[in-house]
């Protein structure tokens, strides 16, 4: 098989009996052992937990997300200045129109941008962490 392989989780946002389901640094480090190319989990997830997505990266895997929040543009903005990969979405027209003026960085996610965007991620990652826990 030629294709890539990511190992699906929810991100902990649920507890499963399967532990390498109940976070993300379980599912990354089954991708790391199983030698998947990446990690695909509920958007929540990222936004309770930013700081694994670097760790994410740092491991050389592939980090997409899932989830509601992924049809709301400012979500998806948040996500790529995080560092996310892809974003599997519904509406997409919609989220494709909205993204189409983001331009990756020469490593991706916050690298090679300016001090604003990093203050203007701490700011929404701070809202969304609090919308999403109500």
């Amino acid at each position: 098989m030629n294709g890539q392989v990511y190992f699906l989780t929810n991100g902990g946002n649920e507890t499963y009996d399967d532990v390498r389901m109940n976070s993300l640094e379980e599912a990354k480090n089954l991708a790391i052992s199983g030698g998947l190319d990446g990690v695909v989990s509920e958007v929540k997830g990222i936004f309770r937990n930013p700081s694994v997505v670097r760790e994410i990266k740092e491991s050389n895997l592939s980090l997409l997300t899932y989830g509601k929040l992924n049809n709301v543009p400012e979500a998806v903005h948040v996500q790529y200045l995080m560092g996310v990969e892809g974003v599997i979405v519904d509406l997409v027209e919609e989220i494709t129109s909205s993204v189409a003026g983001l331009k990756p960085g020469l490593e991706g996610g916050l690298q090679g941008k300016e001090k604003t965007d990093k203050i203007e991620l701490s700011f929404l990652l701070n809202l969304i962490s609090q919308v999403i826990q109500h």
